[in-house]
């Protein structure tokens, strides 16, 4: 499965550090926690370093000293916050354990976008950034491209054969694109997405991924 690789200046303060972090280390951590909370009250652009100094308890100058300006706050927030979108452990161990149903069930909860550790109003400001930033409009591409392939190694799984690699690669097409439709849906108008819509759609993908494996 593709390696996609967490930067490690992006783990979370329980995530590999049970010796205890350093000073710098937490002070980092209070100011991304900061700039978090402000982003999603009040957006990237409406967010000064000033405000983020204040609201995290440190001192603009040693701010300056941590991140060299305020986009670099804003990269290591979509670093950190775009890893809840990394194929996780499931589709991993369903792979090694040849657990076709388990592979089922990752394609379904992808689809279905029910859970997210990420703040959504963030990730509607990630989304914005990635418009206006290169940098960020890369961070967002390299989890789209890393999705895609493990789309597609789960569907070969599945549904093997040279012979129908054109259709596979349609079926992840169709996976992709309406999860971005789902996705963006529960961003912007949550409580309209009913279950049955998405179990629908969920089982308008299985139904294609049986046709595959019967040809």
């Amino acid at each position: 499965m593709t390696d996609l690789v967490r930067n490690p200046e992006t783990r979370t303060m329980g995530e590999g550090m049970c010796s205890g972090p350093s000073r710098a280390m937490e002070r980092r951590e209070r100011v991304l926690c900061a700039a978090r909370r402000l982003f999603a009250d009040n957006g990237f652009h409406n967010t000064g370093i000033a405000r983020i100094a204040r609201e995290s308890d440190v001192q603009v100058g040693q701010l300056y000293r941590d991140f060299a300006s305020k986009e670099d706050i804003v990269i290591a927030i979509v670093e950190r916050d775009m890893n809840d979108f990394l194929p996780d452990l499931e589709l991993a161990a369903a792979l090694t354990a040849d657990d076709r149903a388990g592979i089922r069930s990752w394609i379904a909860r992808f689809i279905a976008c029910r859970e997210t550790r990420t703040d959504r109003r963030v990730i509607a400001e990630i989304f914005a950034e990635a418009s206006r930033s290169p940098r960020v409009a890369g961070i967002v591409t390299h989890i789209h491209d890393g999705f895609r392939a493990c789309l597609i190694e789960a569907l070969e799984r599945l549904a093997p054969g040279d012979a129908i690699a054109a259709r596979r690669e349609m079926l992840v097409e169709l996976v992709m694109t309406i999860s971005a439709g789902v996705f963006q849906r529960r961003l912007t108008n949550p409580s309209q997405l009913g279950d049955d819509v998405v179990d629908m759609l969920v089982d308008g993908v299985q139904r294609r991924i049986d046709a595959l494996i019967e040809d």
